[in-house]
């Protein structure tokens, strides 16, 4: 499998959804990526024409008529994806990529090689921009990724084999029981999630979410006058 796939889960909250499809738009790459966009049942009805309204990229649209939660459609959003790829990007409703955020995926890519490796974060967290020093921005970082003890879900990217081991460990809880990150960071074990430098990905989704909130970031890769790239690489601490 080849495609380039992105799945999205929305379910009740448009002026997010619009704000995530409006980034996607303006996103490098964009238009080779299928789009699969999962819609809740019993969510907002404009979802569905937010959905619909989709022209930068190929796009199909899966709506359910009842409502399953966070935890279910996820999954049902994952075993879509990857049965059109083996590398499969995933974002919600309130979690806005950066420009740039494709193309530092696809560098990512080459590092399902590493069975150390299991996923691939697109956020990061704000004290982390840097090694933990406290050092200022310097704009060699632009590019830069290195490795973490973590699972992150707010913009994330795994590949076949990793999914595979997710979807059986899957968890049988509640999205307010044990949500599906809590779980999947749990079955992490010691494997290590590939962390950009600065954040490709924000959550903005600050009302009306099942669990926390929004994080806003001072700085990231979506912010007015950010030098975009040419090249990732590995940060040398």
């Amino acid at each position: 499998m080849t495609s380039k796939v992105i799945t999205l889960c929305f379910w009740k909250r448009p002026v997010y959804a619009t704000a995530v499809l409006d980034a996607l738009r303006r996103c490098d790459g964009i238009e080779n990526y299928k789009l699969l966009i999962h819609l809740d049942g019993g969510g907002h009805p404009d979802m569905h024409y937010l959905a619909a309204s989709v022209d930068f990229c190929e796009r199909i649209v899966v709506k359910r008529a009842d409502h399953l939660g966070c935890n279910d459609m996820t999954r049902i959003a994952l075993h879509h994806g990857f049965s059109h790829s083996d590398y499969v990007i995933h974002v919600e409703e309130d979690v806005v990529l950066a420009p740039d955020a494709l193309r530092y995926f696809e560098w990512a890519e080459q590092f399902g090689k590493d069975g150390g490796i299991f996923t691939v974060s697109g956020w990061r967290h704000p004290s982390g921009w840097l090694p933990e020093s406290g050092k200022p921005y310097a704009p060699v970082m632009g590019g830069e990724a290195r490795t973490e003890p973590f699972f992150t879900c707010w913009g994330w990217a795994t590949w076949r084999d990793r999914w595979d081991e997710m979807d059986a460990h899957w968890t049988t809880g509640t999205d307010l029981s044990l949500s599906w990150d809590i779980a999947i960071s749990g079955m992490r074990g010691t494997r290590f999630e590939v962390h950009p430098m600065i954040s490709r990905a924000v959550n903005i989704g600050k009302l009306g979410g099942v669990h926390r909130g929004d994080s806003p970031l001072t700085y990231w890769a979506g912010s007015p006058g950010f030098t975009t790239p040419t090249v990732y690489k590995f940060h040398e601490c």
